[in-house]
């Protein structure tokens, strides 16, 4: 039963990130000094790593320097 499971995650997310191949809009939610905030973000997924663009002086790179453990969402998941 566990393979199964683990096989089925497996199948599952690589379809996810396939979708990431040509790229998609996700909201990056990220925090520092217990303050979230979140934004709509333009995101690639190269070898199964996700990827965004920012500036070193908005207030999400501040955020992610100060706490890197940052969330994603796509349509509600």
């Amino acid at each position: 039963m566990r393979r199964q499971l683990v096989s089925v995650f497996k199948e599952k997310f690589e379809e996810f990130i396939m979708e990431f191949k040509k790229g998609k809009t996700m909201v990056l939610s990220s925090s520092e000094n217990n303050k979230v905030t979140s934004r709509m973000m333009s995101i690639v997924c190269i070898d199964g790593l996700f990827y965004f663009q920012t500036d070193k002086t908005f207030r999400k790179y501040n955020q992610i320097i100060s706490n890197p453990q940052v969330d994603l969402c796509i349509e509600n998941i």
